[in-house]
C-alpha cells in the first residue's frame, strides 16, 4: 500500500498529464483519482486518451449500439471508443 506522501505525487502527477493533454478541466482540489469510474467516464476518458496522446480516430465501420439510458454525451463517448475497438 502507498503511503500518503506516495499517493498525493501520483495524483498531481496524474493531474498533470490529464491536464497537459486537455483531458481534464478540474483543479488538483476535486480532482478524484481514486473515485470509483462510471461507464459514461471511462468511455470519455479512453476516447481522449486515444485521440490525443495515441493519435487514434474511431472507425466509422463499427457498430456501435448500447440498450442502456445514459444521456447523449456519455452515449457518443460510448460510441466512440467501441469503434475503436475499445469497449
Amino acid at each position: 500500500m502507498l503511503g500518503l506522501a506516495a499517493e498525493n505525487f501520483i495524483s498531481v502527477d496524474i493531474h498533470n498529464f490529464l491536464t497537459q493533454h486537455q483531458m481534464t478541466s478540474t483543479t488538483r482540489e476535486n480532482f478524484r483519482p481514486t473515485a470509483i469510474l462510471t461507464k459514461a467516464e471511462l468511455a470519455k476518458f479512453s476516447y481522449q486518451f486515444a485521440n490525443k496522446v495515441l493519435h487514434q480516430t474511431p472507425g466509422i465501420s463499427n457498430k456501435c449500439i448500447f440498450q442502456d439510458k445514459s444521456d447523449y454525451q456519455s452515449q457518443q463517448y460510448a460510441i466512440k471508443v467501441c469503434q475503436l475497438g475499445i469497449m
